[in-house]
């Protein structure tokens, strides 16, 4: 019972760190992008990385 509890706690807690992992890399992309539209000036969008455009360009549409 014991060990059956520590390796949910071992699995939850590996779930929880490459969803941290995830985050700050996105955070870092997104704020390397709104710093070179800041250092160009230019008026393109910040938005999410390519992967999450094509995972929900790809979503069928009703």
């Amino acid at each position: 019972m014991t060990y059956m509890i520590i390796v949910v706690l071992l699995v939850l807690l590996i779930i929880l760190s490459i969803a941290l992992i995830r985050y700050h890399l996105a955070l870092k992309n997104l704020s390397q992008q709104i710093e070179d539209k800041i250092l160009t000036g230019s008026m393109k969008r910040v938005g999410a990385s390519i992967f999450f455009q094509t995972f929900f360009t790809a979503l069928p549409a009703d």
